[in-house]
């Protein structure tokens, strides 16, 4: 026992190892990483949550995206995935090279404990973790952090339930509470990619109805133990753009061609990446190298019940990569829902990993002894040579620096911003050195990274936002006269263009032009009156007669229509205190008014109206309101996810189960010692 422990101990020292060599220099150097995504989109999220954190709030409602759009409901955001409070209390350049070195350690020593479970010696089980936590494919995911957070739990999904199989009665709750995890690290396609790993396994299993018993029973725990995320997501996910019947050309982009799948396959790439077919590296490329593949050929001389279930992950992995050349892959985007959410075939190569990993274990069981660790050497030399040559980086001052525009706002009235189509399409910046060129970016506040400053937009870079708001910013980006301009308290647009001056006052800038909305409404306001228009109407009713009479607004339940003599000149609304997700407001009127919110609406809002629940109500297509008296009211908003709380009730019992299965099945003691037999 003392031997398997000492050995486990030295597989995790030899990842810690290999992993501080491959990120050196972003953690212990003068240089951040860096790539076009992951500055558009993860640095603002992070930005986001450290901002809404230390202000003591937890951010279920982001309002700086969309006139506002659910934060903790987008799986992206991980809020329910432990590393990701790193970027809460960390710089975001610390913090990425930490997760980044952590997951990479992770990924590894996983893979280590599923081969041991299958029996593989020692050194077999390196290679197969040097092989899944470095290989390229992974390692350019630290572009995409939510992409390697997820990576890394499928071999401690298989360790466990392999021990669940051999009928060790805590391993099932091990299980699921590793695939719960997945699910918390925010990209769900790696789950669903891992439940067809789990299924083919279970498949080509001698005892199929046990083995898809267990898979029922793993399916059934995790749901519950992920439902605190899943619930609010796929209500988000059922109103999202992701679910408006996309192009499948948008659905099958990044999918990898045989030819270039081979290529990269088989040719040497010491020298850097070679990508034949163009597209996102980070995304389409892989690289294993010639050690890994000529070890995972020598598991075909294993027992055919051995090898087969990791072939065929393997072989299925290679197949969806393939996507549009892939003729049954365009039937599961037509006719498996979860697969029309998703684009990107080439994120398949997860399956690929995970198989190539394995059969490498299996096969270096056919090595000389004396041979193995050679072989480990030369595994880890070729993918860290590889490796290094794909990471990008940068001066962290591209993250750390407060650009101009930042300054420009923050002394200036409230009021959404907007950019103009040529200015949001617009992801290339110059100047006179690329972190000049990159500050420059930042500084035209390109989709999302108005987040960093806490600047309310009207636009963004996030597929899951409303569908209906869509067809909004359809009409906005058509013609900058919309009524939609004013409507959604769009007070300042950026754009490198002139701008009609009938409309707009020009207030200078820095790398784009500013220019203001007068018209613009105020961010709540009242109206009297409510004109009935039904709901399919309401864009081309806006579009031909402009926005609703001063005082009135657009209700799409003939019920809530209300008539009026006149404006109400007394009538005031002022807000009280604001937080992502929470609002007071003190209203005065002379007669029952609606107060208006411009933030976009959603089933989660609450609002009390003098400590008295009142409903919020979905108007002008997008926006919120409620009803509220005459006379001096206290008007409190609020937004909790739909089924939030009874997902969190749910949660809570099956953690607390699990965690009491876990800790009553196995000791301190033999936690370390899990690779035993």
């Amino acid at each position: 026992m003392k031997v398997v422990s000492r050995q486990t101990w030295q597989a995790a020292a030899i990842f810690s190892g290999l992993a501080a060599i491959l990120w050196w220099q972003p953690l212990f150097g003068k240089q951040a990483l860096f790539y076009d995504v992951l500055y558009r989109l993860f640095y603002p999220n992070s930005e986001f949550l450290r901002r809404c954190l230390r202000a003591g709030r937890f951010p279920f409602w982001n309002p700086d995206l969309y006139c506002g759009v659910p934060f903790m409901a987008n799986l992206q955001s991980a809020l329910f995935y432990p590393p990701t409070y790193l970027y809460a209390f960390l710089s975001y350049p610390s913090a990425l090279a930490l997760s980044a070195w952590l997951h990479t350690v992770l990924a590894a020593f996983f893979m280590y404990l599923a081969a041991r479970e299958l029996e593989a010696s020692h050194e077999a089980a390196l290679l197969g973790g040097i092989i899944f936590g470095f290989n390229a494919n992974f390692v350019m995911r630290y572009s995409y952090p939510s992409h390697m957070q997820s990576y890394v739990w499928l071999p401690l999904v298989f360790f466990f339930l392999l021990r669940a199989r051999r009928g060790v009665p805590w391993a099932l709750p091990a299980a699921a509470a590793a695939t719960a995890l997945q699910v918390f690290a925010g990209h769900p396609q790696f789950a669903l990619y891992s439940a067809v790993a789990l299924a083919l396994h279970a498949t080509l299993q001698p005892n199929r109805p046990k083995a898809f018993r267990l898979l029922s029973a793993l399916g059934a725990l995790s749901f519950c133990l992920a439902a605190v995320q899943l619930v609010p997501s796929l209500y988000l996910a059922a109103q999202s753009a992701r679910n408006t019947g996309a192009d499948p050309r948008w659905a099958l982009s990044y999918s990898i061609a045989p030819r270039d799948f081979l290529l990269m396959l088989l040719i040497p790439q010491w020298r850097g990446f070679f990508q034949p077919g163009g597209g996102d590296p980070h995304l389409i490329g892989f690289y294993f190298g010639p050690f890994a593949l000529l070890a995972a050929a020598l598991a075909f001389r294993s027992d055919r019940r051995l090898w087969t279930p990791y072939a065929a992950i393997a072989l299925s992995g290679v197949l969806l990569s393939w996507g549009r050349h892939f003729p049954l892959y365009q039937l599961f985007y037509e006719h498996v829902p979860p697969f029309n959410w998703f684009r990107f075939p080439a994120q398949a190569l997860y399956l690929v990993c995970f198989g190539v990993s394995i059969l490498a274990a299996l096969g270096a069981e056919h090595l000389a002894p004396r041979l193995r660790p050679a072989v480990c050497l030369l595994c880890a030399l070729d993918l860290l040579i590889f490796a290094r040559g794909c990471l990008v980086t940068v001066n962290p001052a591209v993250y750390e620096e407060k650009t101009p525009i930042a300054d420009f706002f923050s002394g200036r009235p409230w009021g959404r911003i907007f950019l103009t189509p040529l200015t949001r399409n617009t992801w290339e910046m110059s100047g006179k050195s690329e972190t000049d060129a990159w500050l420059r970016f930042k500084d035209a506040l390109a989709p999302n990274l108005g987040m960093v400053y806490g600047l309310p937009m009207a636009d963004g870079d996030e597929q899951m936002h409303y569908a209906r708001y869509d067809a909004v910013l359809d009409q906005l980006d058509q013609d900058p006269l919309s009524p939609w301009m004013d409507l959604l308290g769009i007070r300042y647009v950026l754009t490198f263009r002139d701008l009609p001056r009938k409309k707009f006052r020009p207030l200078g800038g820095s790398t784009a032009k500013v220019f203001e909305n007068p018209a613009a409404f105020p961010p709540v306001y009242l109206a009297i009156g409510a004109d009935f228009i039904p709901e399919h109407k309401a864009l081309a009713n806006i579009r031909r007669q402009g926005a609703p009479p001063a005082g009135h607004i657009l209700v799409h339940d003939p019920a809530l229509a209300r008539t009026t003599e006149g404006p109400d000149p007394t009538a005031r609304a002022e807000i009280i205190s604001q937080d992502p997700g929470r609002m007071i407001v003190r209203v005065r009127s002379a007669r029952p008014s609606w107060l208006v919110s411009t933030q976009a609406w959603d089933a989660g809002w609450r609002s009390a109206v003098n400590g008295l629940r009142a409903p919020v109500r979905r108007v002008n297509l997008v926006q919120s309101a409620v009803e509220v008296p005459t006379g001096i009211s206290l008007v409190e908003f609020d937004y909790l996810p739909p089924g939030f709380l009874w997902a969190l009730a749910l949660s809570s019992l099956a953690w607390l189960w699990t965690l009491w299965r876990i800790w009553t099945g196995f000791s301190l003691a033999q936690i370390l010692t899990l690779a035993a037999h």
